[in-house]
């Protein structure tokens, strides 16, 4: 028997019972495509075809990386790169995927809409955070972005208005 202090590192160790416990915690909290799992926990995919077996099919990845890998793996059924890239090779790389995989690119600037644009991406998601003054909504709004939430809207409406928006998508 292989000893822990013996294997190479890198090494991810799973407590099976513990795995499988949690994963059928999260499909009974947050069923199917009400959770998607962020992949950066793991960066598995064998872990991640587990997730995807109880129904959680869509998935967030930190890395252009980790969206080719999900798609390599047969998991692109619905990917979201979280954060933002200006990589020209892997935005190509990843757009090159799009007939096989749904993959949706978060944007945070006009540079890094343009580039996933440029590079031939389908599928932004607008993100913006912290307080943004009253005078750039409008700006924003024409710039594409669907609502702009004020300080202390309730986490839940903005969950809400999230779920909308994708499930519109989806229906696309």
């Amino acid at each position: 028997m292989t000893r822990i202090v013996d294997l190479p590192t890198p090494a991810l160790i799973v407590d099976r019972q513990k795995f499988d416990a949690n994963v059928a915690t999260m499909a009974a909290v947050r069923p199917g495509l009400t959770l998607r799992p962020h992949i950066k926990a793991h960066k598995s995919t064998a872990l991640a075809h587990e997730l995807a077996k109880v129904g959680h099919t869509a998935f967030t990845c930190a890395t252009p990386r980790e969206v080719i890998g999900m798609v390599q793996a047969g998991l692109g059924s619905d990917l979201l790169l979280a954060n933002e890239t200006v990589d020209i090779q892997r935005l190509r790389a990843m757009a090159a995927l799009q007939d096989t995989a749904r993959i949706t690119v978060a944007i945070d600037s006009e540079t890094t809409a343009t580039l996933a644009a440029e590079c031939g991406i389908k599928d932004v998601l607008i993100v913006g955070g912290g307080v943004i003054p009253e005078i750039d909504h409008k700006d924003l709004v024409k710039s594409g972005v669907d609502h702009v939430f004020g300080p202390g809207t309730p986490l839940p409406t903005i969950i809400d208005h999230i779920n909308t928006g994708v499930s519109k998508l989806r229906k696309i």
